[in-house]
């Protein structure tokens, strides 16, 4: 629905009461106090009486006149903003219309002439409808293309490196000031594009939107995962509050936290993960109790965190596979881990550098200008 004037909002009023009284809009499924997230869209207690009360008396329609309130400028979405190169899909994918997963691994046109800081990639799916989801990649220089230019299946190089994740709800991938991510000289783009069942054939052709670093670049961006192994994602049929965990190392190296985002399927409604640190502390800041599919956003921390190297991090999924739960498809089956889109994945990442890694890096569009030799 469009929600830019009286006209467009007011035929929407019993649902928008209803959604915001439940907390579904907008949406945001982290947790945490006011002021811990940037573009926290959450609304207060003050905020959420003011739209219910406004509705229940009849939704009556003001004068901006006699508000004395001046109408904020559009904000400026990542979105709209013009990418400084855009890369296209080798060869396009052909999605058949049956009620079963496909992936493709597609590769991109371009090739990095020379080292390449970028500060921000945006996945662009030109089909609507048929995209569980991508996960991008760097690909080494050192990797052969096949022939027909894409790998058909869930393919996943080990020459290449995790550059952004694409799903519904989620912003393109930005690094904070100051840092950026590495694309070394010769390496391409490529994505695991996950198709959904799709009632109709169609064809599908994906682009990414590279922005390209300037100025200084102090740090390098990395992506850190906590998961649940598949192998222990057991839900048995017609179950609700499921509880899976599972622990693992979180980092050798001293990490500071810049963002998180968690990935599940239509069993998922919680995340939550809980890091030991060395001395014994417990850290719970990375908290997504309203999970939705719908909605699989990144969430930008206002203070970056500072997480000791050796700690453990412990991911808590809990998954609901009852009938009460309006995105199952078939409570009345048994699911497991896994990657097509009845099965279920549990997994947080993290947006973090590692802070003693310091580089003294000047960059134009992209390119180094400038290093000490100091530099690590």
């Amino acid at each position: 629905m469009a929600l830019q004037s009286y006209e467009q909002v007011r035929p929407w009023a019993k649902k928008i009461r209803a959604e915001i009284a439940s907390r579904s809009m907008p949406p945001f499924g982290a947790e945490g106090p006011r002021g811990f997230f940037l573009n926290d869209v959450r609304l207060t207690d003050t905020e959420l009486d003011t739209i219910v009360g406004w509705i229940d008396v009849g939704c009556k329609k003001g004068e901006l006149a006699d508000s004395h309130i001046e109408l904020a400028a559009a904000p400026e979405l990542w979105n709209t903003i013009e990418p400084d190169l855009i890369t296209s899909a080798l060869s396009s994918d052909m999605i058949p219309a049956e009620s079963a997963d496909e992936w493709v691994f597609t590769f991109f046109d371009y090739v990095a002439p020379d080292d390449l800081w970028i500060r921000g990639v945006r996945f662009i799916p030109e089909a609507d409808g048929v995209l569980h989801h991508a996960n991008v990649f760097i690909v080494d220089p050192t990797y052969e293309l096949p022939a027909a230019q894409k790998i058909i299946g869930n393919a996943h190089l080990k020459e290449s490196q995790l550059l952004a994740l694409w799903a519904p709800g989620r912003p393109p991938s930005w690094c904070p000031k100051n840092v950026a991510i590495l694309i070394p000289k010769g390496s391409r783009f490529g994505a695991n594009i996950h198709y959904a069942p799709s009632e109709t054939a169609r064809s599908h052709t994906a682009r990414l939107g590279i922005y390209l670093a300037q100025g200084p670049v102090h740090h390098a961006m990395k992506t850190v995962t906590a998961l649940v192994r598949p192998e222990l994602l057991q839900i048995p049929a017609a179950t609700s509050n499921v509880q899976l965990k599972d622990t693992r190392k979180f980092s050798s190296e001293d990490l500071l936290i810049y963002a998180f985002a968690g990935h599940m399927h239509y069993r998922g409604t919680s995340l939550n993960v809980e890091i030991l640190c060395p001395d014994g502390t417990t850290n719970r800041s990375f908290q997504i109790p309203r999970f939705s599919p719908r909605w699989q956003q990144k969430y930008e921390l206002a203070t970056p965190m500072l997480i000791p190297g050796g700690s453990m991090a412990t991911l808590v999924a809990t998954f609901d596979n009852s009938e009460g739960n309006p995105d199952n498809p078939n409570p009345s089956v048994p699911v497991q881990g896994g990657y097509r889109a009845e099965d279920e994945m549990a997994q947080v990442y993290f947006d973090a550098i590692v802070p003693a890694n310091r580089l003294d890096l000047t960059v134009r569009d992209g390119r180094p200008m400038a290093q000490s030799a100091g530099a690590k």
